[in-house]
Parts: structure tokens; sequence; C-alpha cells
């Protein structure tokens, strides 16, 4: 079934593209907090860069979905495939609850034209907390699909 492999090509590329940035975003963070007077070069990038988790996760969550439906609705009930699909809502929860206003308050810092160090760093602290978390689920989603464990 040729559509089956192409939406695992489909649902590859949205872990990649959903997971990538919880590589580069750490290091604009870091540089932010170190250096905030930066912030208005890097935002384009990390408004950019944002995108992609939210994106990214969608495109998995609907190309996982659309595998289960052709293959059979059963397999929701295996659970290692329910697992990852309540990480997967999670971490798109996460990005949406925790990331977005971070990415918000940063944004609003800048429209002020007066960047505090202080409120700079409360934001990069917040987008860590979620990047760590998203990171965690990410990994464990990852681990279950590469496993596939059986319960």
């Amino acid at each position: 079934m040729w559509i089956f492999a192409l939406l695992g090509i489909v649902h590859i590329a949205g872990a990649m593209a959903g997971m990538g940035p919880f590589v580069v975003l750490p290091l604009i963070a870091r540089h932010i907090t170190a250096k905030p007077e930066s912030l208005p070069h890097l935002l384009p990038v990390l408004g950019g860069v944002a995108k992609f988790p939210k994106i990214g996760g969608l495109v998995q969550l609907a190309s996982g979905v659309l595998m289960v439906v052709l293959r059979d609705w059963q397999m929701l009930l295996v659970p290692w495939i329910a697992a990852s699909l309540v990480m997967t809502l999670a971490a798109i929860l996460v990005g949406s609850k925790l990331l977005g206003p971070a990415a918000g308050k940063l944004v609003g810092i800048l429209k002020s034209g007066k960047i505090d160090p202080a409120a700079v760093g409360g934001a990069t602290a917040q987008m860590g907390r979620a990047l760590m978390i998203n990171g965690v689920l990410l990994t464990l989603i990852t681990l279950l699909m590469v496993v596939r464990p059986t319960f």
C-alpha cells in the first residue's frame, strides 16, 4: 500500500520539523539572555523557528491518525500508539500555552522599545521550561515509535 508508505515519510518529516527547533531555540534563548540588546535582530528568526513545532506536531498527528485509519482502528488500543498520541497532544499544548506566550512576551518587549534584561530573562526562562518539557515528550514519543514496546 503505497499511500501508507507515503504517510510514513510525511509522518517522519513532521517529527523532524517538530523536533528540529528544540535544538536551535535553546541556543537562541541563551544568546538573548546573555545579550538582551540582540533581541531585535533575533526576533524574526525566533518567530520563524517557533512555528515549526506546531506545524510539525500537527502534520505528525494528522499523518499518524491517517495511518491508523488506513490500517485498523484497533491500533489505537495498542499502548505505545495511544501513549504517543497523548504525548503528541501534550507537546502541542505545551507549545501553544507556554512557548507561544513566551515568544509573545519577547515581541512585546521589542515593540515597547525598552529592552528590560529582567523581563527578557523571565521570558527566556519560560521558553526554557517549555522547551525542556517538549524535549522530554518528543524524546519519549520517538523512543516509543522506535522501540514499539509491548506491555
